[in-house]
């Protein structure tokens, strides 16, 4: 049975790599290490742990996941991971949680010009040019609902009142067919739905057991982008 591992390294020679854009959500600093930032957090591990497990297939076409640098205006600023080497193109949007979708807009464009050039939608008049296709884009981003470190994944669907997930629909023109990753956070107590208390929680600084909670779930979102996101995709595509 071929590996994990196997499977995301040793891709085609003749596959478009980059296949996926995941961008994550969270807050600038001084909230970059908070429960909000769970998706940034949640990312770089994942960077990390690409970097060190392509160094096992460095026979193979993909090359090690480069380390984050900051973008320039084409990728709206943000801080990217992204090699036509590497199947995954890593992406930390740069604003607040609130404002998210205008900058994850423009980056998922950039992408797609610089890697998958026909499926733009060259004819929008929309002032973010919404591709015609959201199948290579995947959200991932905090989830008050799940306990920490559990992970979902979903193709569409609403916002579920997460702000930043709607700030993306919006700027995708009420677009929800893009793939997302929640994950889990916990409440500051069972079931607490006061905004007050919410809000403190998720904005207070993490532990080290905190932090490690988040970044172990590395194996289990490999798991879902290669059997849910990657399968999907060679069916759509």
């Amino acid at each position: 049975m071929t590996s994990l591992s196997e499977r995301i390294y040793r891709a085609e020679p003749s596959s478009k790599l980059p296949a996926l854009f995941l961008a994550s959500l969270g807050n600038p600093p001084p909230h970059s290490q908070t429960y909000h930032s769970a998706g940034h957090i949640a990312l770089r591990a994942l960077q990390k742990d690409l970097a060190s497990s392509s160094l096992e297939y460095k026979e193979t076409r993909s090359a090690p996941q480069p380390a984050f640098v900051r973008a320039g205006k084409t990728y709206a600023n943000g801080l990217l991971s992204q090699s036509a080497e590497c199947l995954f193109a890593l992406y930390q949007c740069p604003t607040a949680m609130n404002i998210s979708g205008p900058a994850v807009a423009i980056a998922y464009r950039s992408f797609l010009r610089e890697f998958h050039p026909d499926e733009l939608n060259l004819s929008s008049t929309n002032k973010y040019m919404t591709p015609p296709s959201l199948s290579r884009l995947v959200v991932v981003h905090d989830d008050l609902d799940k306990k920490p470190g559990q992970l979902t994944i979903r193709k569409g669907g609403s916002a579920r009142g997460h702000n930043g997930l709607k700030s993306i629909v919006g700027a995708m023109s009420g677009d929800q067919t893009f793939w997302k990753i929640g994950v889990g956070i916990g409440r500051p107590r069972s079931d607490s739905r006061d905004s007050a208390q919410v809000s403190r929680y998720v904005l207070s600084k993490l532990d080290e057991q905190q932090m490690n909670t988040l970044e172990s779930s590395v194996d289990s979102m490999l798991q879902l982008l290669t059997d849910n996101v990657l399968r999907r995709l060679e069916v759509e595509l």
